[in-house]
């Protein structure tokens, strides 16, 4: 176990991971296929995370994480490669490695995503759409030479409501009930950024969303900055420890878009706030984009 942690806290990406050497060639009886291969594909040497399957065809795996999800892992990986080192040293136990995440207390600013719809037949299938783009989001809010690095975190919480559409606070709503899922990317900023506009991160991702040829009406995609101070309870009372995993599933088809969406409030970070949240090189200037951040009703 120290080994992998020590192993992929220092791995130097974009150096592949691969259980054996890339197969080029396909065996008998199957047709040609696409491998990945960076010195062929100029795309595939984008890929900043790259983990290759074994089997022919050789693919990324992990061809969707950009930088904001690589930093996180690689945070994760640290901190667990000194925990585990500590322990063998005689100086912590094994439950300091299973303890709960504090990720809603290392942050002070944060974007909740709200997804929304009027029963859970509709909610699997606007959630699944909404999920497969989070990606965009997230990329578009990461702008290192503006001061900007984005935390995903990488959990949903749920919202119960009753029939008549009143909140329950966290759980699973019935069937026919009203249906919301909640994700968080935490923000931090540079010093002297005093001005941040996410209209131009936010409305991308919106306007994919919001346009799908499938949305009805209650299909609902909510974006709005939240202080540490007014995070919802439940994320709090999120226990990391648990088995039990989120029960949506990707799935990331091709769809249709046409137009876009609304709007709401201008974010105004703070420049270096008391969880040292000013992570970034100082003097780094202002975003200078124009519009503030867009919020998508029905």
């Amino acid at each position: 176990l120290r080994v992998f942690f020590h192993t992929y806290a220092h791995w130097r990406w974009p150096a592949p991971v691969t259980l054996g050497d890339i197969v080029t060639t396909p065996p008998p009886g199957v047709l040609p296929l696409p491998v990945w291969n960076p010195k062929q594909n100029p795309r595939d040497g984008t890929h900043i995370m790259p983990i290759i399957t074994p089997a022919y065809p050789s693919m990324n795996s992990s061809y969707n994480v950009g930088i904001p999800q690589l930093r996180r892992i690689q945070m994760e990986m640290c901190e667990a490669d000194q925990i585990v080192a500590a322990i063998e040293a005689g100086t912590s136990t094994w439950s300091q490695l299973y303890q709960g995440n504090d990720f809603f207390r290392r942050h002070s600013n944060f974007l909740q995503i709200n997804i929304t719809a009027n029963n859970r037949a509709e909610f699997l299938e606007w959630f699944r759409l909404c999920e497969s783009r989070l990606r965009i989001l997230i990329a578009c809010l990461e702008s290192p030479e503006y001061g900007v690095q984005a935390y995903p975190f990488a959990k949903f919480f749920d919202r119960k409501y009753d029939r008549s559409g009143r909140c329950l606070g966290a759980g699973k709503s019935e069937e026919d009930s009203k249906h919301e899922a909640c994700f968080f990317v935490a923000l931090r900023f540079g010093r002297g950024v005093e001005n941040v506009y996410f209209r131009y991160g936010t409305s991308e991702f919106l306007h994919k969303v919001n346009t799908w040829e499938g949305r009805r009406l209650g299909m609902d995609c909510a974006i709005e900055l939240v202080h540490e101070c007014d995070l919802p309870a439940f994320v709090y009372d999120y226990d990391s420890d648990s088995d039990e995993s989120h029960e949506y599933f990707i799935e990331d088809d091709d769809l249709s878009y046409s137009s876009s969406s609304s709007s709401t409030q201008p974010v105004a970070p703070m420049a270096d706030d008391k969880l040292g949240n000013a992570c970034l090189p100082a003097g780094a200037p202002p975003v200078p984009l124009p519009s503030p951040l867009k919020r998508a009703r029905t």
